[in-house]
């Protein structure tokens, strides 16, 4: 009887640490059309900024594509400029997934790069946690795609422009960020 009853108290305190742990967990999204680009340059843009937070929550933050996806690892570009950016190759391991329906209810919020995104047939986001990025940090207009990919400088050069504009919308909104996803 005494082994059953530490058996169930020990099960009984694990659950309880286990819903504790998830929530304090909050979960970000930032949502573009294949995975490839915009949206790993925001997650690591953002990681990199949060580390300089003292959060009460543990921040996970999910860089996903509506599909399909078009390849399987981030572009040649976006990890280039992520690497030039932070000195480390801080994308090496990424790999494009798709928002997921169960991903997409148990997310915090949703960021998604540009408009045309809300209004893909056939893909439902909550509403009441999906924004466009921009206007979510109260600016007007989209993040451009600096799709397609590529090793020349024209291309190395639209994708710094579009890390370099998601790097100042964040760090000059970290706080609003933070307001939101901290709670």
């Amino acid at each position: 009887a005494f082994f059953s009853a530490a058996v169930s108290l020990t099960f009984g305190l694990l659950l309880a640490f286990i819903a504790h742990i998830r929530k304090r967990t909050r979960t970000l999204v930032f949502l573009s059309a294949g995975g490839t680009c915009r949206d790993p340059m925001a997650k690591v843009i953002a990681s990199q900024l949060l580390k300089s937070q003292k959060l009460k929550h543990r921040i996970h933050i999910h860089a996903l594509g509506l599909g399909p996806l078009s390849k399987s690892e981030v572009s040649y570009a976006a990890r280039y400029i992520i690497k030039e950016l932070y000195g480390k190759d801080l994308l090496a391991s990424h790999k494009p997934e798709i928002l997921t329906t169960e991903l997409a209810s148990s997310a915090d919020l949703i960021l998604a790069m540009d408009q045309r995104l809300l209004l893909t047939p056939g893909k439902t986001l909550p509403k009441e946690k999906t924004f466009i990025f921009k206007e979510f940090f109260g600016l007007s207009g989209d993040i451009s795609d600096p799709w397609p990919d590529g090793k020349d400088a024209v291309t190395i050069a639209r994708y710094r422009e579009c890390a370099n504009e998601l790097r100042d919308i964040l760090t000059d909104n970290l706080d609003r960020l933070v307001n939101v996803l901290d709670v």
